[in-house]
């Protein structure tokens, strides 16, 4: 039989084309540009973030999991309150680091990155609890946890953008 004979037959719904290719194309994007959204709103990691993941490993098995990295966030936090008033800011610095560039700096930069509530003021809870934008680069898959070959990407991709 002919196309156009079969074409005649076929229902009213078989000769329509279907949307639902359409649609998933269509939500496939969205999901996309909102991912992408995500990863535009991330700030860059702070300079010394590959150090950092690279120290969290306690165990020291070459795999840095999110709970070593959050626990090694507290134990900076309680370096870095030196005064222990539960805030980390400039008061905390030796006399001979206070208005230094380099430790400026990275006051800048942790307020930047922890300051969740946007009040001028690091809180060691913030520091602790705050975005983990170094460790979720990083975790190239996602997994939870960032090994040897991640961590080498990622310090490298973190000096590219410190140097962009």
């Amino acid at each position: 039989m002919s196309d156009q004979f079969n074409h005649f037959l076929a229902t009213e719904s078989e000769r329509r084309p279907t949307l639902r290719p359409l649609i998933a194309c269509v939500a496939g994007a969205w999901a996309l540009s909102l991912a992408l959204a995500a990863a535009a709103q991330q700030p860059a990691p702070p300079a010394d973030a590959g150090r950092f993941l690279e120290r969290a490993d306690q165990n020291h098995d070459g795999v840095v999991t999110k709970a070593e990295f959050v626990n090694s966030r507290e134990e900076m936090a309680k370096k870095l309150d030196r005064n222990n008033d539960g805030v980390i800011d400039s008061r905390d610095a030796p006399k001979m680091r206070r208005g230094k560039q380099k430790y400026e700096e990275r006051m800048r930069d942790i307020n930047k990155h922890f300051d969740v509530d946007n009040d001028g003021a690091v809180t060691t809870s913030e520091f602790v609890n705050g975005p983990t934008y170094a460790f979720d680069q990083a975790d190239a898959n996602g997994d939870g946890m960032v090994t040897k070959e991640e961590l080498d990407a990622a310090k490298a991709a973190f000096e590219a953008a410190r140097k962009n």
